[in-house]
């Protein structure tokens, strides 16, 4: 064949039929080349990178060596999994360009080393432009499909706002000024049919968007995507009405709701006119459309009425608390420890004053509970547990002094420890533990450490007894005074 008809037949090879070419060559270069891999590996690179070379120079694309030999090396680890494309082979080429910036990004590697790494590598510069126009068609074809599905989503979104229950409760002319705008965004989005009619006719835009009109297109999709966008803004906006409307709505009705439990509940003027108030200021704020400020007092409105519940509770409380403890306390000190909070208690009770009542009512059921409390207070003797120890802490003087102390539990009738609140005087917190360190004198915890070593038990190991009605242990160990407790060791 002369070189004029080489060259007329080569002119004339439509990009289709040269790329199924391209791909039965490719099926049996791959074949051929597995079998000679191991035998030529250095003369097949050579070959692939000389075309790459070729290619890049047509395509007018920079490569460096590195990137031209990952594609190499990233084609020869493919040589022997070839599948049959499932696809149009055009097509595949068109998804390879199109994710041309993914490639660069990912792997540094150019989109021409890409397709030449796939088998494509004796693409003429006419079959290239070929191929990125085939991507471009394919790019309008989803941009077109994206805006209509939006188109779509946004007409039922103006749909359901315009038919929610609380349009009705808007003032007039804000509900007037909603629905002029809603019917503006339908009207809006109604005119882009004609569009679609012309690029998406039967649910698709495959066939309907071809390489003569793509561009056209995409001209006018433009001012679509331009309808669409403004009109997403719109009927955000009035979600935004609609849910404010809702919030109000549901707002004002707590409001009421809360009002009339407290009016039933027939509560201290002070409770009332408090109550009374926060309502008529939380719907003022409704009425101005405030809806966070509304919400607020809705809530002041729920601890109004939390405190008026806990307030009869704590009151009744307090007479209970205070006529056990002049029952059952023995001692001087304890009836006028009670009789003093009871007054305080009293006082908060008269002021409405829930959280100090809450205060002196926590003191009144501590005090009882100190009194009501029987147990022997005695060192413990438990195996893999100290029954003293030795550290230093602070005095009041703030000096670092040595402190000695004994492990101690309080041990009820029936032998068992009970937990009791101790004040730590290192970190000044009380804390209820069922053992804990009593500061001696070093003599009582020398002597209590001989006992022990004698003969590994504590002979005498109760330090005092702690009975009904007092506050406090009477120490029947000899040298033994109250001087501080430790909860941790």
């Amino acid at each position: 064949m002369s070189e004029s008809k080489q060259s007329s037949v080569t002119q004339n090879l439509k990009l289709d039929e040269f790329l199924r070419m391209v791909d039965v060559a490719t099926t049996i270069r791959q074949k051929q080349e597995e079998i000679n891999k191991q035998l030529n590996i250095h003369e097949v690179k050579a070959e692939l990178k000389k075309k790459l070379q070729d290619t890049a120079q047509i395509s007018g694309e920079q490569l460096t060596d590195y990137q031209i030999e990952t594609a190499i090396n990233n084609y020869l680890e493919g040589l022997y999994s070839f599948k049959e494309p499932t696809r149009d082979f055009g097509f595949k080429l068109a998804e390879i360009y199109a994710g041309r910036v993914k490639l660069l990004k990912k792997f540094g590697i150019p989109p021409l080393v890409g397709l030449a790494a796939s088998g494509l590598i004796w693409l003429t510069a006419e079959q290239i432009n070929s191929l990125k126009i085939k991507t471009q068609e394919k790019n309008i074809e989803n941009v077109v499909e994206i805006a209509y599905q939006e188109k779509q989503y946004l007409l039922r979104e103006t749909e359901e706002t315009l038919s929610s229950p609380f349009v009705d409760q808007l003032p007039s002319v804000e509900k007037s000024k909603l629905q002029s705008q809603l019917f503006n965004s339908r009207v809006k989005l109604n005119s882009t049919d004609s569009f679609f009619q012309q690029y998406r006719s039967d649910g698709t835009t495959e066939d309907d968007i071809t390489k003569d009109n793509y561009k056209e297109a995409g001209i006018q999709l433009a001012s679509i995507q331009d309808s669409i966008n403004s009109t997403k803004e719109e009927i955000h906006d009035s979600r935004l009405i609609i849910q404010t409307q809702e919030g109000l709505t549901l707002t004002k009705r707590n409001l009421e709701n809360l009002i009339e439990e407290i009016r039933d509940l027939k509560p201290l003027e002070i409770f009332s006119r408090k109550a009374e108030n926060t309502y008529s200021t939380g719907i003022g704020e409704i009425d101005r459309r405030n809806l966070n400020e509304a919400k607020q007092k809705e809530q002041e409105l729920v601890n109004i009425n939390k405190d008026i519940s806990q307030y009869f509770e704590l009151s009744d409380q307090t007479e209970v608390l205070y006529r056990n403890i002049i029952s059952i306390a023995k001692e001087k000190e304890a009836l006028e420890k009670g009789e003093s909070i009871y007054k305080e208690a009293k006082q908060f009770v008269l002021s409405a004053d829930v959280r100090r009542l809450s205060q002196t009512t926590i003191q009144l059921q501590d005090l009882n509970s100190l009194l009501n409390l029987e147990y022997t207070l005695r060192i413990v003797n438990k195996s893999g547990i100290k029954s003293g120890i030795d550290r230093y802490y602070t005095d009041s003087s703030g000096k670092r002094v040595s402190g000695y102390y004994l492990i101690v539990e309080g041990i009820d009738a029936d032998g068992n420890p009970i937990p009791i609140n101790i004040q730590s005087e290192e970190s000044d917190q009380i804390e209820k533990v069922s053992m804990w360190g009593e500061r001696v004198p070093q003599e009582v915890y020398e002597k209590v450490k001989a006992d022990k070593i004698d003969n590994g038990i504590i002979n005498n190991n109760i330090i005092g007894i702690k009975k009904k009605g007092y506050q406090k242990e009477n120490i029947t160990m000899q040298g033994v005074t109250k001087e501080g407790q430790i909860t941790k060791w």
